[in-house]
């Protein structure tokens, strides 16, 4: 298998001088390099069909999803095919494909390889497309996966890739894949939950909890009805309440950190104390 980078008498020249592999290597290098700006092309090509023929419903954080994995996808397919060309020209330049063949009639282990690294290949392949057919996850969403957490950044035919919260990435094989928690689906429930001291005023720690949740899902223009659920747990030295409110998938976590630090400050200034607050009297003699 061929590629025409240096032809007639150059191409003629370097072979009667002996440099013929410089030939070889050129249309190797060009093979990738076709690769390579073939892959670049296809996912250009599929973000502007995708943005071209749904552009009323780019407005939709869920349809954007589901875009943006159905790019992936078709940017995962392409580089595994142009790439497996480019692998086939490559052995073809080197002369290796009948000394290939030869060896893997003769001996049978490579087929063997071959058919264990198939195997999990094929289920990969397999698990990631029942995720993406069952739509379990998309592009975008924020998911747990075998105890990884994170945003999915890409999905592949062989695996799923998450940026962590610290910008770490985390990749997957589809095929291990086994249980996800998608937590950007549906509404959600924002819980907050604070520790008061056994003697504290546990009345008015709810109403200071209900008023700054409150002031909370306002700042973020969300109107829903808060559950004052009381105390939930309580151990010798503390109790702990409990309060929440649904909400849109992903402002669960600001509204429980807003919450819990404006909460915080508020029992500083009325003498709540915590399970882990004493105060300690010394008698001046």
């Amino acid at each position: 298998m061929k590629l025409l980078l240096l032809i007639g008498p150059l191409d003629k020249l370097l072979a009667d001088n002996g440099l013929s592999w410089l030939t070889a290597a050129g249309n190797i290098a060009l093979a990738f390099l076709l690769a390579h700006v073939a892959v670049k092309v296809v996912g250009k090509a599929a973000k502007a069909v995708v943005n071209g023929r749904f552009r009323k419903m780019q407005d939709q954080p869920y349809f954007t999803h589901r875009m943006d994995t159905a790019v992936s996808l078709a940017v995962s397919i392409s580089r595994y095919v142009f790439y497996f060309i480019a692998i086939a020209v490559s052995i073809g330049e080197l002369g290796l494909a009948g000394a290939m063949n030869s060896m893997l009639a003769a001996a049978g282990i490579g087929t063997l390889a071959l058919g264990i690294g198939a195997q999990n290949l094929i289920g990969d392949i397999v698990t990631g497309m029942f995720l993406l057919f069952e739509d379990q996850l998309s592009v975008g969403d924020y998911v747990s996966i075998g105890g990884f957490e994170g945003t999915v950044e890409e999905i592949t035919l062989r695996t799923v890739t998450l940026q962590g919260w610290r910008g770490e990435k985390t990749i997957i094989p589809n095929g291990q894949v086994k249980s996800v928690v998608n937590y950007s689906r549906r509404d959600y429930l924002a819980v907050v939950e604070m520790n008061i001291a056994q003697e504290a005023d546990a009345d008015r720690a709810m109403a200071i909890m209900h008023e700054e949740l409150a002031k909370t899902i306002a700042s973020l223009g969300i109107k829903a009805p808060i559950q004052d659920w009381g105390v939930v747990a309580e151990t010798a030295d503390s109790v702990t309440l409990r309060i929440s409110v649904p909400t849109d998938a992903m402002n669960q976590w600001q509204i429980q950190r807003s919450t819990i630090a404006a909460a915080k400050k508020r029992f500083r200034e009325e003498g709540i104390d915590g399970p882990t607050d004493r105060h300690i009297i010394k008698e001046s003699k």
